[in-house]
């Protein structure tokens, strides 16, 4: 993990803290992690996993950007370090008894106190895992579970099924981290010198990932 890129990600990886500290006592957590393409969510995702102690079981998955998405492909993801029964709802195919084996694995976290359980590019998702991740909402604040979901925000239509799944989650269940770009200062301190700092910092906007890739590539053309 290249810490560089965690510049301006105090305050984010605070309320994930909050969050899941919230979860531990019981009273569960959606941690809604927005941001534009480039912005770290991953990045930021990853950094708070990565300082999770042994008190915490962590499941993951992600959805795809695929012409036929996969039912609950990150549920199929996460079943893989859940128990067995997650894996043989899911090998049945009955949508009620996937919502019955997830809900039942992160009600007795298997090896903690608390479950952390993260799914990355809910804009990508399709309506099965959709329903599952609206079907956890409703029941989280009794569970001792963080779900972490990470998506683009512009690419999330106002009117969209991913969006009525997020307008339905209110405080404090919900916990909205919204990724801003990165500072002039904080461009610069990446840059080394104010100079580089001012001309990378103007031509990427901030963008981690554009600032990243422009520094590496500073003695080449612009990165394609």
């Amino acid at each position: 993990m290249n810490p560089v890129e965690l510049l301006e990600r105090a305050a984010p990886l605070r309320s994930l803290t909050e969050a899941l500290a919230d979860a531990r006592r019981g009273e569960g957590r959606v941690a809604l992690v927005g941001g534009g393409t480039g912005l770290g969510k991953t990045t930021l995702v990853r950094a708070f996993v990565a300082g999770l102690d042994d008190r915490t079981t962590v499941l993951e998955g992600a959805c795809d950007d695929l012409l036929t998405p996969r039912p609950l492909g990150p549920i199929h993801d996460l079943s893989r370090d859940a128990r067995p029964a997650l894996a043989a709802a899911l090998a049945a195919d009955a949508s009620h008894a996937v919502f019955g084996a997830l809900l039942d694995e992160l009600a007795t976290p298997a090896r903690g106190t608390a479950a952390v359980l993260v799914i990355e590019d809910a804009h990508w998702a399709d309506e099965a895992t959709l329903d599952a991740l609206a079907f956890l909402a409703r029941r989280i604040e009794w569970l001792p579970t963080l779900l972490v979901l990470t998506y683009r925000d512009d690419e999330v239509p106002l009117v969209s099924p991913l969006q009525r799944v997020l307008g339905g989650l209110r405080p404090p269940v919900a916990v909205r981290i919204e990724l801003a770009p990165l500072s002039l200062r904080a461009v610069t301190r990446l840059a080394g010198e104010e100079g580089t700092g001012l001309r990378v910092h103007a031509s990427t906007g901030g963008n981690p990932f554009f600032v990243t890739e422009v520094l590496a590539a500073r003695h080449e053309v612009l990165p394609t």
